[in-house]
């Protein structure tokens, strides 16, 4: 039963847009079968995992979530409360256990502990901010023996075993989204941001900036995306021309997916910087700004021109396409997978 559910069309790729994936689902009976695991979906990434991951040659993933925790994204292949038998189905019959975030989500599991030949994956999402909570639990991670995973560059300052696992964004369908959008002032530069933790994004400071352009005399507009389900949000940020990320952690999700649609985003974090020109990337993606008055310079002349604009988007957006679109980020998963799994048979060998 579990093989066959794996295989199973229904949720093998999930979008929040109401049309399918321009990205198709890859059918194999080869590979691995990956279990994802989840509750909370940090920033709508999880479920873009499972479609990255189902829709290139390697393996299969199936995806399931417990409760609705996130308010602006609730997607998932199985419930794990309506789906219980389902679940623990697919569980019996996986390769890899893949638990986003942390190890909750085993304990709903009746068929836990697993037997030894289940690959153990911890997949990082979040930060750490004025709390005890490490960043990255290393001690817990070798009790699992699990399979450390990031999705940003800098989960790795924490951990020698981590895997860097760029954050998924289907990259064609965001930029057909952009390219349908209407604009409602064509003349009119709008700036989206998602004030989620304003004290660490910046977002009073992009509001301050924007007032000062305004007594410019700049045509420019601030769209913040917040309180909305995750579709509208993407349809507001399509309409936009510059997405302002945050100070903190350089760019995230919210500035991939504006990238992804042909923004020049704005994004700070001077070691976030570094590790990007340090990293196999080899350069800072994203226009830089450190603070409020790097800010205020580098907006207005975004706005003003439209050369530089457009050339501060290219780089981003070849950026996205070339480190985060869907299958970029599906073969290289598989990979690890491919490269964890021989390590685990050479370590039960000797």
């Amino acid at each position: 039963m579990g093989d066959r559910l794996f295989e199973i069309d229904r949720g093998r790729m999930l979008t929040p847009v109401g049309v399918p994936l321009s990205y198709p689902a890859v059918y194999t009976t080869a590979g691995p079968r990956v279990l994802q695991l989840t509750t909370y979906d940090p920033g709508a990434a999880a479920y873009r995992y499972h479609s990255a991951m189902n829709c290139v040659v390697g393996g299969r993933s199936a995806f399931v979530r417990w409760g609705n925790e996130n308010p602006h994204c609730d997607l998932r292949q199985w419930d794990g409360v309506q789906d219980r038998r389902v679940v623990e189905s697919l569980f019996d019959e996986a390769d890899v256990i893949h638990c986003h975030m942390d190890y909750t989500t085993l304990g709903r599991i009746s068929r836990w502990p697993s037997p030894a030949r289940h690959l153990l994956v911890r997949h990082y999402h979040g930060s750490a901010l004025n709390t005890l909570d490490p960043i990255v639990n290393n001690e817990e991670d070798h009790g699992f023996g699990a399979v450390q995973i990031g999705a940003r560059l800098y989960h790795r300052r924490f951990s020698k075993r981590m895997h860097w696992l760029p954050i998924p964004i289907p990259v064609r369908d965001y930029w057909t989204l952009a390219q349908n959008i209407t604009r409602r002032s064509p003349d009119v530069v709008r700036i989206a941001h998602s004030p989620t933790n304003w004290r660490i994004k910046g977002s009073v400071a992009l509001q301050h900036a924007i007032i000062d352009l305004q007594a410019k005399g700049l045509k420019v507009e601030l769209v913040e995306i917040k309180g909305v389900s995750h579709a509208v949000a993407l349809a507001m940020k399509a309409s936009c021309d510059i997405t302002f990320d945050s100070f903190w952690l350089g760019i995230q999700g919210s500035g991939l997916e504006g990238a992804a649609m042909g923004q020049a985003v704005i994004a700070g974090d001077p070691e976030v910087k570094a590790e990007y020109e340090n990293s196999e990337v080899g350069y800072c993606p994203y226009t830089y700004a450190l603070n409020f008055d790097e800010l205020r310079v580098v907006l207005e002349r975004l706005v003003l021109d439209e050369a530089y604009r457009s050339s501060e988007a290219a780089r981003v957006s070849q950026y996205v396409k070339e480190w985060h679109d869907y299958p970029v980020v599906g073969r290289r998963y598989w990979a690890i997978i491919e490269a964890e799994r021989q390590a685990a048979a050479v370590e039960r060998s000797a």
